[in-house]
């Protein structure tokens, strides 16, 4: 193996190629239209078999690049963030970019000091799942004319690139299920969404679907939890099976985010509740668990909001790259497609 000092250089690799140090720079950048398959394929192997990296300082000093990408979560403390995390640093570092990552544990103070980090370590754009709607901070980084990819999360007065989850078609998804299984009485359990726009996508998608079913107040049919503490769910979920058994009704709850999700399925455990038959529960996310883990986990088995948070985080890559090498291309929302997963927590038409 190579040491440091007696690192390859491109002349190296030009010599054992038995051509230009000229033609091994544009076949580094992807500029092959003058050069044979063969010596395409001979450049390659010898990269391969030396190790041989181009110098990023000296390519950043002829584009004006570092090389370095900013990744920011609102809170990287949950399965959801994690798995999109790990997706868009392993694509980034496919194509040559390094990732800065940091967590702004849902702190707007936190998330600014961390862009300032990020501008002062010279990035060439960043990705970002921002704390709340409102980002004065992002929609000035905007207007500067730095590079900004969205993660599930828009920001108000910023047209920026987005990669989100189907929300309206999610939420259509799973209350139309629980009525198919025989539920009467459906609840949507959210945090509080004023302040987060894919929390208030999904509120206001639950709304349109209710409607849509003919209830005429779907407004009452909503627990805004006040807090992330999971103070309080274990009431509101008593009243909801207690109002519904004495109306002769089944409930049946989507939860609007994947930490809700653990927490209802833990309150239904406490008040003893019986899954499927005394309430149905499914809400986001799936984790990417198949259905040989989820019963290691839980019984009976959890239908859930699955989307493809890989590919989710595929596209946030490949947007960022594309955002920086062509900023004056059309702004793009990239809506990645959740399909519900039927499992036993609902299947109540069966039992």
């Amino acid at each position: 193996m190579l040491s440091y000092k007696n690192k390859i250089t491109i002349q190296n690799v030009a010599d054992m190629a038995g051509v230009s140090k000229t033609t091994v720079s544009r076949y580094i950048n992807g500029k092959y239209e003058y050069m044979s398959e063969e010596t395409r394929q001979r450049i390659q192997q010898i990269i391969e078999k030396t190790g041989y990296m181009p110098s990023t300082s000296a390519q950043s000093l002829k584009s004006n690049r570092t090389g370095l990408i900013g990744l920011l979560i609102a809170d990287i403390g949950n399965p959801f963030s994690t798995a999109l995390l790990t997706s868009i640093t392993d694509s980034l570092h496919q194509i040559g970019y390094n990732v800065l990552v940091a967590n702004a544990n849902n702190s707007q103070r936190l998330e600014a000091e961390y862009l300032h980090s990020f501008l002062s370590r010279g990035v060439d754009g960043i990705i970002i799942n921002p704390v709340l709607w409102e980002s004065p901070l992002l929609v000035s980084l905007k207007e500067q004319g730095l590079p900004i990819i969205l993660l599930d999360r828009e920001v108000k007065g910023c047209e920026l690139d987005l990669v989100y989850l189907e929300n309206d078609r999610s939420i259509d998804c799973a209350v139309e299920h629980l009525r198919e299984q025989g539920y009467d009485d459906i609840w949507l359990l959210s945090w509080e969404y004023e302040n987060i726009s894919v929390r208030y996508y999904r509120y206001q998608a639950f709304l349109h679907s209710m409607r849509a079913f003919g209830v005429s107040e779907p407004e009452k049919q909503v627990y805004i939890q006040a807090s992330a503490s999971g103070a309080g769910l274990l009431e509101a979920l008593d009243r909801i099976v207690t109002g519904s058994r004495r109306h002769g009704r089944i409930p049946g709850v989507i939860t609007a985010n994947e930490i809700l999700l653990l927490e209802t399925i833990q309150a239904v455990k406490k008040l003893r509740l019986q899954m499927p038959q005394e309430l149905g529960v499914c809400g986001f996310d799936d984790w990417g668990w198949s259905d040989m883990i989820w019963p290691t986990i839980f019984s009976p088995t959890i239908t859930t909001l699955d989307a493809d948070i890989q590919k989710m985080g595929r596209m946030a890559a490949h947007l960022i790259v594309e955002r920086i090498t062509e900023p004056h291309q059309a702004v793009r929302k990239i809506a990645v497609p959740v399909e519900l997963v039927r499992r036993e927590s609902t299947h109540l038409a069966k039992t």
